[in-house]
């Protein structure tokens, strides 16, 4: 069975740049002093949006806090998950 075990790692990777409020977008990672999440900066990354241009789009932002955002994504991405011990394999049938 898969346990999901939230430990201090995920907010020891979180950056000075991003955080979690729960009163600013649902509690969505956010940079810093903006309602600008995460989620919105990999959006523009994957659009083809480059980081200057995501800068010229929100003039709030830095190529810093653009990069601190993708740092963020990338290391929760990172992250392995635990089996409870005692855990048996289902066979497949």
């Amino acid at each position: 069975m898969f346990v999901y075990r939230p430990t201090k790692v995920y907010t020891a990777r979180m950056s000075k740049e991003v955080v979690v409020r729960g009163d600013v977008r649902f509690g969505a990672p956010c940079i810093v002093g903006t309602r600008i999440s995460v989620a919105d900066i990999l959006g523009y990354i994957s659009a083809g949006d480059s980081v200057e241009d995501i800068v010229k789009t929100f003039p709030e932002l830095t190529k810093e806090k653009v990069v601190a955002a993708l740092k963020y994504a990338a290391s929760i991405l990172n992250v392995t998950a635990s089996i409870d011990e005692g855990h048996e394999a289902h066979s497949a049938r």
